[in-house]
């Protein structure tokens, strides 16, 4: 909960949708006070300040907000009136990832509303593996709808692990690989989906494979370092029953899946096998750590 006051706006209309911009000054807390002490505490030791832009298209209203904090706590529970560590109960380090990836999530919106006029009024939002576009929406969804969803999936991702018997066992540098996830795609969604519906030509399966064989490495960079855990990770049977299968499936795993994201990346630069090779690349990514992961249980009693 914020604390916060709208200091006068600039607005502007036109084009089917109003936008006021102006800034926003307060404190962070979980419980409203009117007592002095506490409102001077607040403005001492959990200061923000910021802008908001607030778009009306239509009956539709969204706000995203551009704001700094004073403390990185943000989301934690050392603000007035509460005593607990962690309000949500997030994994160690996810806080500021989570409110700054949220706030990126918002900027496809700002970016759709600018280019409003010059959008069309149903806009293509999907493509087939040889560019053709085969899925279209109203210029609403995909200025607003689209990053809402994803901004839904975004906080549903953040908080899951908060939910896992085993959370201290995902480290925050795969938390934050989590965090970053959906913000990045939804980045790269609107560098590419906006400029095709402006008209402009663009090879979108090569940005895809070349996004994909690149996501594949890191996150294969990161495998081997996930300890057992219900969210984050491969988890299948074997490898949730055994802490050392878990282990040895996630360290082949990750080797694989630096290996493969790198032949995609070759496929993607060289043009030496169709796109199709992508499917059998993946089958391999997916087969090979679950049968060695069940070859471990079964032989070695793992």
């Amino acid at each position: 909960m914020a604390a916060l006051l709208m200091m006068g706006s600039a607005a502007f209309a036109g084009g089917g949708f109003d936008l006021a911009i102006g800034p926003k000054v307060g404190f962070q807390t979980a419980k409203l006070s009117y007592d002095k002490a506490d409102i001077k505490s607040g403005f001492a030791n959990h200061f923000t300040a910021g802008i908001f832009g607030r778009v009306t298209i239509g009956r539709l209203y969204v706000q995203p907000e551009v704001l700094y904090f004073k403390t990185t706590n943000i989301f934690d529970g050392h603000v007035t009136g509460v005593q607990s560590d962690n309000l949500f109960n997030l994994p160690t380090g996810a806080n500021v990832n989570l409110t700054l990836n949220s706030m990126n999530l918002q900027v496809p919106i700002l970016i759709g509303v600018i280019y409003w006029n010059r959008l069309p009024d149903i806009m293509v939002t999907h493509f087939g593996t040889s560019n053709e576009a085969n899925g279209f929406s109203s210029k609403a969804f995909a200025v607003v709808g689209l990053p809402a969803f994803l901004l839904a999936v975004h906080w549903f991702c953040a908080f899951i692990p908060a939910r896992d018997p085993k959370k201290q066992n995902i480290s925050p540098k795969m938390f934050t690989l989590v965090l970053w996830f959906i913000p990045v795609i939804s980045m790269i969604g609107a560098a590419i989906v906006y400029p095709i519906n402006l008209g402009y030509q663009m090879d979108i399966t090569f940005y895809m494979e070349l996004l994909l064989g690149m996501m594949f490495v890191v996150i294969g960079n990161y495998l081997p370092k996930a300890r057992q855990n219900y969210t984050i990770g491969i988890k299948i049977p074997w490898t949730l029953a055994n802490e050392e299968n878990w282990n040895r499936t996630h360290r082949l795993a990750g080797t694989l899946w630096i290996i493969c994201g790198i032949l995609m990346i070759i496929i993607c630069l060289t043009r030496l096998a169709p796109v199709q090779w992508f499917v059998g690349i993946l089958l391999i990514m997916v087969l090979v750590p679950c049968i060695y992961s069940y070859w471990l249980h079964a032989k070695k009693g793992l």
